[in-house]
């Protein structure tokens, strides 16, 4: 009975010597993978790269924007309308082609480092809350179809505008990134409430004709008597029909 005790016992002890290696073995293993892991993400984070890299530019052509902020319906600029670039979604307004297209080559030509790859760390970067901003570019097809043809989108989190940088997540990727230049804030509302992009001109300057500084303009409201806004010269009376005139 003590031989068979003893014997019993000391299987028991090799059997936990052999589970407790096991961990061990384990342990390591996932040690020197995640280890591995960090040294390659440090090691790219020094290094700059392009957020978008696996695609020429150049060879892309962008008709549909679509900018979302939080839970708040989507911005959808587009020229599908008129050959002219406008915010569908705001009465058809005329948008700044010039900070349109600042931001498709900010977006297209983003660069910068990658800071992590952990998805629990998104909300430290702004990215993945309430706040973060979504934006998708679209190709051809959407002038047909809106919404389709997805070219790429990218979610745009906190800035750090004393260094001029944002950081920005690709969609299906895990890298955060901190890229140079503040797209964040193109996108955003202006202080006075003002869509992102949006011309303020009464007179758009993406309007024909617009350069040539009209004397007069007519402005017709539904349910309003039209009104005229007439140009002054420097003076402050009003500029006789056929002569010329200087400012409003």
């Amino acid at each position: 009975m003590i031989l068979a005790s003893s014997s019993g016992e000391a299987g028991r002890a090799w059997r936990t010597a052999i589970v407790l290696a096991a961990i061990l073995a384990a342990l390591v293993f996932w040690d020197h993978r995640l280890d591995r892991r960090d040294r390659a993400l440090r090691e790219r984070s020094l290094r700059i790269g392009r957020v978008i890299a696996d695609v020429d530019p150049q060879g892309l052509t962008v008709r549909e924007l679509r900018i979302t902020l939080g839970s708040a319906p989507s911005l959808v600029y587009s020229p599908r309308l008129d050959g002219l670039w406008r915010c569908l979604t705001a009465q058809a307004a005329p948008v700044r082609v010039t900070e349109m297209e600042l931001v498709v080559r900010s977006t297209l030509g983003a660069s910068g480092v990658v800071r992590s790859a952990d998805p629990d760390a998104a909300p430290r970067y702004g990215i993945g809350i309430g706040q973060t901003i979504r934006l998708s570019l679209h190709g051809r097809g959407a002038l047909e179809v809106p919404g389709s043809d997805l070219l790429f989108e990218v979610e745009i989190g906190d800035c750090i505008p004393d260094a001029d940088t944002c950081f920005v997540r690709r969609a299906g990727s895990p890298e955060i990134w901190a890229v140079e230049g503040n797209l964040r804030q193109l996108l955003l509302p202006s202080q006075d409430g003002g869509l992102p992009l949006i011309d303020p001109n009464v007179i758009p300057r993406v309007w024909p004709g617009a350069r040539e500084l009209p004397l007069r303009v007519r402005i017709e409201r539904a349910g309003d008597e039209p009104f005229e806004l007439e140009r002054q010269d420097s003076g402050g009376e009003a500029a006789q029909p056929g002569e010329p005139a200087t400012s409003w």
